[in-house]
């Protein structure tokens, strides 16, 4: 009787396991409603991303690109900067020694102009009391 039982239930375990085999088979070959468009939304989210990940990269670059230029530009200033500054100090420094060069000149233009300088002024004196005595009655 128990050898009878077990064969039973090991053959109504069998006819289930055979059907749910089977139902398994036809559900795999039922495809969901939802399916195709799900594989189509999947299509186009790949092809989106694609697109994203290229763009990533081309923004990438041109902020690549754009830091060189910044930095090159950046560069280019600080020695045109440099190179004012550098004239700036030339023309202070040629400013003072001709300030300076002046300054020491004053003495030795006052005594070289002091004599021709009182020579004309006397002879401009002069010829102006002559032409006054001549007009004179």
């Amino acid at each position: 009787e128990t050898e009878q039982n077990l064969e039973v239930r090991i053959d109504r375990r069998r006819v289930e396991l055979e059907r749910n085999q089977k139902r398994l088979q036809t559900l795999r070959k039922v495809r969901p409603a939802f399916m195709e468009e799900f594989e189509k939304l999947e299509l186009e989210l790949r092809s989106v991303y694609d697109d994203y990940i290229q763009k990533c990269r081309y923004l990438a670059y041109l902020e690549h690109l754009y830091e060189d230029a910044a930095k090159a530009e950046q560069e280019r200033f600080e020695k045109r900067q440099e190179a004012t500054k550098r004239q700036l100090e030339q023309l202070r420094g040629e400013d003072a020694s001709f300030e300076s060069m002046m300054e020491g000149n004053d003495s030795i233009f006052a005594t070289n102009l002091r004599g021709p300088l009182e020579e004309a002024e006397k002879r401009n004196i002069d010829s102006v009391g002559q032409t006054n005595r001549g007009n004179q009655p």
